[in-house]
């Protein structure tokens, strides 16, 4: 006989037993928990959406601030870009 032991496969099956019986026992728990776990990475989804959403606005404030700036130098230089910007008067 070799020095291995053969009876792997009557402790998995215990293992397993106790594994169904403890998800058999404890399910509400399980599914609280799972639960938690969910409504915890929507939250914190949402909280990465709306900080992109204000990242997007404060971007959009700046560039039309900067073509605000840039088309009132035009206007202090006499530039007739900075009075028409970017609709020229059709002539």
């Amino acid at each position: 006989m070799s020095s291995e032991r053969s009876g792997g496969g009557l402790g998995a099956a215990f293992v397993l037993l106790i594994f169904v019986g403890a998800v058999a026992k404890f399910w509400v728990w399980i599914a609280v928990a799972f639960g938690a776990a969910v409504l915890f990475g929507l939250l914190l989804w949402l909280a990465f959406y709306a900080a992109r959403r204000v990242d997007d606005r404060e971007n959009a404030r700046k560039a039309i601030a900067g073509r605000a700036d840039q088309q009132h130098a035009w206007v202090l230089a006499a530039d007739e870009r900075g009075t028409f910007g970017d609709y020229p008067p059709a002539v």
